[in-house]
């Protein structure tokens, strides 16, 4: 776990959670979450405020305490985002924002995506004087 998990988590969240957690953002299992996209409005309509309410004693369990009362109260559309893009990058996802536009109207489009690692690293370059 990176020390950047360590200030967000006591422990990572594990994919049973996360079969759980992706439901309430429109997708049926964690396996399947690469390449989902939302709204905020669809998550309105799914309810996905309510349904973190319910696993909000489960989440506990996996955020710092200082950081769950930052979270965790008072759960908004808004933060039901941030919360799923903290876990989903937990577990090596990004979820991604756009701008789009529909009859004159703007909103947002997150997608989630596997976080890809290069291992292309150029080749270190060693300098001999003699």
């Amino acid at each position: 776990m990176g020390r950047k998990y360590r200030q967000l988590f006591r422990q990572l969240p594990n994919e049973e959670f996360m079969d759980k957690l992706v439901p309430l953002y429109g997708c049926s299992t964690f396996d399947k979450i690469d390449n989902h996209q939302f709204t905020r409005e669809q998550l309105d309509d799914w309810d996905t405020v309510g349904g973190l309410e319910i696993l909000r004693e489960e989440l506990l369990q996996y955020y710092v305490p200082c950081k769950a009362r930052i979270y965790l109260n008072n759960i908004t559309v808004k933060r039901a985002v941030t919360i799923f893009r903290q876990m989903c990058r937990s577990l090596g996802y990004n979820v991604k924002s756009c701008e789009k536009y529909r009859n004159g109207k703007k909103y947002l489009m997150y997608q989630v995506r596997k976080i890809e690692i290069a291992n292309d690293r150029p080749p270190t370059l060693t300098v001999q004087w003699i």
